[in-house]
């Protein structure tokens, strides 16, 4: 009789775990089910594009002062010349964009930044733009290595600030300070 008890122990503690396991599954796709139905006009989207660039679409709201900027999954170099489509990499770069702009709040430097949303959306106030890209650069790849005689993979001990003007036709030029102050 001493092993139908300890059948019966291990079915008991097999049960409860199973229990467990089928309570979290539930949750997860009750969670999951609420995510994918929250729809666009739950959070003041209204469709309508502002603008869409090679990373981001801004979409108006029904509050005409805030936007909201939809993080997209795509990658790009070379001026939008090759293009590739990481999942997930929208949601890492809001994420990236909120914590950046919450430690710049913090620190008491406003920002335009009001809220994020699953999966990869940004509430911000509606602003007029600065088209200036800033790069940073701790290793030389790509347009530097192109256009100077730094070799490939060179570490740049001190990082490399650099600004272009953000205009696809213009092939986003390198600015420097003299340039910045005549805009």
């Amino acid at each position: 009789m001493r092993w139908v008890a300890s059948l019966t122990k291990k079915l008991n503690d097999t049960t409860i775990t199973l229990f467990w396991y089928v309570l979290l599954f539930s949750f997860l796709i009750s969670l999951l089910t609420v995510l994918l139905l929250v729809e666009w006009s739950d959070i003041g989207m209204t469709k309508t594009e502002i603008t869409k660039g090679k990373v981001k679409t801004v979409f108006t709201t029904s509050e005409p002062d805030k936007v909201l900027i939809q993080y997209e999954d795509r990658v790009t170099a070379g001026n939008g010349k090759k293009i590739d489509f990481p999942q997930g990499k929208g949601k890492v770069c809001m994420e990236i964009s909120a914590f950046l702009f919450q430690l710049l709040e913090k620190h008491g430097i406003k920002t335009h930044y009001l809220d994020t949303f699953p999966e990869r959306i940004m509430s911000c106030k509606k602003v007029d733009i600065i088209p200036i890209e800033v790069v940073v650069r701790n290793i030389a790849t790509g347009s530097i290595v192109r256009q100077t005689t730094l070799e490939e993979g060179r570490i740049i001990n001190w990082p490399l600030v650099e600004f272009y003007l953000k205009d696809d036709e213009k092939d986003d030029p390198l600015l420097t300070v003299d340039r910045i102050l005549l805009m």
